[in-house]
Formats: structure tokens, C-alpha cells, sequence
């Protein structure tokens, strides 16, 4: 009778899956040579998850356009560089409230890179 154990696995892209063990390998050494099994779902991506997708890409683009439009307004300019202006990151952080960290993080880092490129 062969007992087959299979341990559950995390992959790095966070997809579940289970290590099958298949048989010792030859010798007095310990390992286990298997194979990983991979639970998949479908392929399509659920109808929800698409809608807040394309919600949080265009409100993402539009809080960094009105940032970009905002930035080009400044109050006072500094002797050694830099410059005040009025507001210039609010729609990114309130962008950041409305639809999390990750993608608030991501709309900084656009935006910075399009300052970036205009300065």
C-alpha cells in the first residue's frame, strides 16, 4: 500500500497549488522528487473585477491629468528650485482613498514620471 501526502503550496504569482511527492531518490539522502500540481480557474476574469479594473484605470487617469494641470500653477518659485503649488497632489491622494494603496502608489509613480519628463 503507497501513501501519497501532498503538502499545499503558495506559487509567487499567489496562485494555489499542491506538491505530490513522487518517490526518494537513490541513496541515503532525504529529498523528494514530485510534481506540482496547479489548481487553475478559469481564464476569464470575473465580470465585477473587469468593471473595477477599467473604473480604477480611468479614475487613475484623470487624477493624474487634473495633478499635471494643477502643478503648472505655482504660487511662489524657490531660488534654489522647487516651487509651491496649490494643491497639485490632492486628486492623487484622494485617488489613493478611493481605490487602495497599490493602485494610488502606481498613480504616484505615473505621475511623478510625467513630472518628471515636463520639467
Amino acid at each position: 500500500m503507497k501513501l501519497v501526502v501532498s503538502f499545499p503550496v503558495v506559487l509567487a504569482d499567489r496562485r494555489e497549488a499542491f506538491y505530490m511527492p513522487d518517490k526518494k531518490l537513490p541513496g541515503n539522502k532525504n529529498f523528494l522528487e514530485g510534481i506540482i500540481v496547479v489548481k487553475t480557474n478559469s481564464s476569464r476574469m470575473p465580470m465585477q473585477n473587469l468593471f473595477e479594473t477599467i473604473l480604477a484605470t480611468a479614475g487613475g487617469g484623470m487624477a493624474i491629468a487634473l495633478s499635471t494641470a494643477l502643478s503648472l500653477y505655482t504660487l511662489y518659485r524657490m531660488p534654489q528650485g522647487g516651487s509651491i503649488t496649490p494643491a497639485s497632489m490632492l486628486p492623487i491622494v484622494l485617488y489613493a482613498i478611493a481605490f487602495g494603496p497599490i493602485w494610488g502608489t502606481m498613480a504616484g509613480i505615473v505621475h511623478g514620471l510625467l513630472q518628471f519628463v515636463l520639467a
